[in-house]
């Protein structure tokens, strides 16, 4: 019998809330107007806009579109938003690995995405897997455990959720179309 042990999850769905999409687009066009650099954290290129005030409606629109999908899937009630901020990656630009410290869940929002703009890959918290002879394994499905990293598709509308502490980035934007994504942080209230 094969079990388990210490498996980490990652959950995905889709969005469909033409008010929420207006909102994060109309809040990234004022956010590159009023502040033309943007912040520099994981992006290596594009636009990373400042935190969005958590009083901003684009929060209520977002959990009232997770909460369903959320409480079914991964039997979480009462979680709230710590942080959310938008990226737009042009050709080129990438997201450098990193986590997200001081949360319990993470996400990602795809407004805008298309072939080659960029795949979400995930890095395997058991860092002894570079060290060990699974080469041969990291192509079958059965084993995905044993593969040192995992690349997610983006697709339009995809919401993405996972633990905080898995480290994470985005591989260069090779399309001519920009990559437009909210990305955010969620606690859970105990």
């Amino acid at each position: 019998m094969l079990e388990h042990l210490f498996t980490t999850s990652v959950w995905r769905s889709k969005i469909f809330n033409d008010k929420l999409d207006d909102l994060i687009i109309n809040y990234l066009k004022n956010e590159k107007q009023n502040n033309k650099e943007g912040r520099k954290h994981s992006n290596a290129g594009g636009y990373h806009t400042e935190f969005i005030p958590l009083d901003n409606p684009i929060f209520q629109l977002l959990g009232e579109s997770l909460t369903p999908h959320i409480e079914q899937s991964w039997k979480l009630k009462n979680f709230f938003f710590y942080n959310g901020w938008i990226i737009e990656n042009s050709k080129g630009h990438f997201n450098m690995p990193h986590i997200h410290s001081l949360s319990a869940f993470s996400g990602v929002y795809y407004l805008k995405t298309s072939k080659d703009s960029g795949n979400l890959y995930f890095e395997n918290p058991n860092q002894i897997i570079e060290m060990m002879e699974y080469r041969n394994l990291s192509m079958d499905k059965e084993h995905t455990d044993l593969k040192p990293s995992h690349a997610i598709i983006p697709k339009d509308k995809d919401v993405i959720l996972f633990p905080s502490f898995l480290r994470h980035g985005v591989e260069p934007n090779l399309s001519e179309s920009n990559r437009i994504i909210m990305s955010f942080n969620m606690g859970v209230k105990c």
